[in-house]
């Protein structure tokens, strides 16, 4: 990724954006092009988290975490993040990550990530885009992850595949509950009623598309984003149909919002850069 017509004097940036399901960084050069980026689990304390995702993404763009001129955390704990110096809303970094990798323009954002499930209304500023509005699933609707990863084991499947189950057939069950626990109870409902795992992946599916459905707020032009899109590309495809929008899939939308923060960071550096001495 590059952006043009930009001098290469910058230093490396990072963007880490710290989830509560994975934790993403992603360095760009000062070129503005990406050389690295790492994705780790969430698990156990988050500063230990975004230590190894940024490690990992310094390794694979063969620099070190000291060499980093800027350093954007985002996400559920932005201040978690090792050498951060400035931190953004996820919401404005999805924002800037897709303004980049999916649409120059506004677009309406829909973020299914393994926590919230949310739409974001981005405005055009004089200094660039901004979220002007983050609209919410309601409370009980949350976890989608946890709620497709207890659907898996129900299933006797890996997560990965329920995507594979859910694309065999026409025909799904009915998971209506927006509660990730009372939806697991309805998966075990429709197993005793003889369902086929299909079917029920099928209707898991659905699930997490109303939910989406009931936030409301999505108009043309649409970017979908978040790490549920990653392994379910199938989703974006059934909410296309049930929202009648042409929905883009920006490459690894998992990284939108790390993508954002190291962009964002990068912004930061530049005018820093190009600020002149008071004499």
């Amino acid at each position: 990724m590059s952006i043009a017509d930009e001098p290469p004097s910058l230093g490396f940036v990072a963007g880490v954006d710290v989830g509560t399901v994975c934790t993403k960084a992603v360095l760009l050069n000062g070129d503005g092009e990406m050389r690295g980026q790492s994705l780790v689990p969430s698990r156990g304390y988050f500063q230990d988290c975004a230590h190894a995702a940024l490690a990992g993404a310094c390794e694979e763009a063969g620099v070190s975490a000291d060499d980093l001129a800027n350093v954007c955390g985002t996400g559920f704990a932005p201040d978690a993040v090792p050498h951060v110096t400035m931190t953004y809303m996820d919401s404005t970094c999805h924002v800037a990550g897709m303004r980049h990798s999916a649409s120059p323009m506004p677009a309406t954002i829909i973020d299914v990530g393994g926590h919230n499930t949310r739409v974001i209304v981005p405005r055009m500023t004089v200094s660039g885009s901004a979220a002007s509005e983050v609209r919410q699933a309601r409370r009980c609707a949350l976890g989608v992850s946890a709620f497709l990863t207890l659907a898996a084991n129900q299933l006797d499947v890996h997560p990965a595949r329920l995507q594979e189950l859910a694309a065999a057939t026409d025909e799904p069950c009915n998971v209506s509950s927006y509660c990730s626990v009372f939806a697991g109870s309805e998966i075990v409902e429709r197993l005793r009623d003889g369902h086929s795992r299909e079917a029920i992946a099928s209707g898991c599916v659905d699930s997490v598309v109303e939910r989406v459905l009931e936030i409301g707020g999505v108009q043309a032009p649409a970017v979908i984003v978040g790490g549920v899109v990653e392994y379910m590309p199938g989703l974006a495809k059934r909410l296309a149909e049930r929202l009648n929008v042409a929905l883009t899939v920006p490459p690894a939308p998992m990284f939108t919002a790390a993508l954002g923060a190291a962009l964002l960071a990068r912004t930061a550096l530049k005018a820093q850069s190009t600020r002149q001495p008071e004499g």
